[in-house]
């Protein structure tokens, strides 16, 4: 494996990459991030059994430290989008700021759910907005 200065023109590299290919080519993050991963680890000299298994470990720490607040997280949303709630809040802001702001509220109404259920969650806070979003 390499060490020392090309380390870090890989770790550099490696995030260019992840950056070129969400945005320039609009490829899923996760694919994006697992191709960067793999890319990373023929790079830096890794043999192909260590990189597979670097990557599923990375994988499975990320997910015993956030999957749980993922999970309820959806679970939330979900509760939040079948019972209209995230509806009548952005119903009740449209009434307070009025119709010509309407954008305004739902963006709020945005802002209101996803702090409560994380911001990290921007998929699921769409998912949540946009019935109120269809209904204006």
């Amino acid at each position: 494996m390499i060490t020392g200065p090309w380390l870090l023109v890989v770790f550099i590299f490696s995030i260019v990459f992840v950056l070129i290919s969400v945005i320039k080519f609009h490829m899923n993050a996760f694919i994006a991030l697992l191709l960067t991963s793999i890319l990373t680890g023929l790079l830096v000299n890794m043999p192909l059994s260590q990189i597979s298994e670097n990557i599923a470990i990375g994988f499975g720490n990320t997910l015993k430290g956030i999957g749980l607040v993922i999970g309820l997280g959806i679970i939330l949303g979900r509760i939040l989008s079948v019972s209209g709630a995230t509806e009548r809040i952005a119903q009740a802001l449209i009434r307070a700021v009025g119709e010509k702001n309407a954008p305004l509220a739902v963006a709020f109404t945005g802002y209101l759910v996803s702090s409560r259920v994380r911001a990290i969650f921007f998929t699921l806070n769409v998912s949540m907005t946009s019935p109120s979003l269809m209904s204006l």
